[in-house]
């Protein structure tokens, strides 16, 4: 089975194929492979999307997963997390090892505009950007 191929704009929205393609070869490493849903992994992916990616592997000294939930409103699971970024192209590592800048971006809500799945849990927003963001996303003028 031939990989599927990924919309890279900003506002990707990745197929159901695409997702249990990733699934299938994702290193799970210690983590359990539990799935939220298929929206949680696209929440995922739109979150590490905007960070900043670096040349070495690296933990984020928060947790991404807290970080992700209170973005997206959504029980994003480790799991999500680690198929979302087995679809990045420009993600590398084994989670929580990841390419990512230390200092990181919150991203723009529009990154969640055709995700059914957002939102659905707000009292999961537990964060406060300023605390743990050193970017904002600029937001795209369409």
């Amino acid at each position: 089975m031939a990989a599927p191929t990924i919309n890279q704009e900003k506002q990707t929205v990745l197929s159901d194929e695409a997702i249990a393609f990733a699934k299938q070869r994702a290193n799970y490493a210690s983590f359990v492979p539990v799935h939220h849903n298929d929206d949680c992994i696209r929440i995922a992916y739109g979150w590490l999307d905007a960070q900043i990616k670096s040349s070495s592997l690296m933990e984020v000294p928060v947790s991404q997963r807290g970080l992700i939930r209170s973005w997206g409103g959504a029980l994003v699971m480790y799991g999500d997390i680690i198929v979302a970024a087995e679809l990045h192209p420009e993600i590398f590592g084994v989670y929580p090892l990841l390419n990512l800048s230390r200092e990181l971006t919150y991203p723009d809500p529009v990154r969640l505009a055709n995700i059914v799945g957002a939102h659905e849990h707000s009292s999961l927003n537990q964060f406060d950007p300023a605390h743990f963001y050193t970017h904002y996303e600029k937001p795209t003028i369409a």
